[in-house]
């Protein structure tokens, strides 16, 4: 048991300081993916509203 903790103090020592860079990296493809999600999502509901004969603009919420 002792060796287990010996190893995950080494790994936090580690890891913890190289976690600003890492996060980041883990996160930019899922943000990349929301956003093209996002705009298909967009223009599918617009075609959509346009087949029940709905007009006007549609607000965006992101800017």
């Amino acid at each position: 048991m002792v060796i287990f903790t010996e190893i995950s103090t080494i790994m936090f020592l580690i890891i913890w300081p190289l976690f600003p860079i890492i996060y980041p990296l883990m996160i930019l493809p899922v943000i990349i993916l929301i956003d093209m999600n996002y705009s298909h999502r967009k223009r599918y509901m617009q075609a959509f509203a346009q087949k029940l004969n709905i007009s006007g603009p549609l607000n965006d919420p992101l800017s």
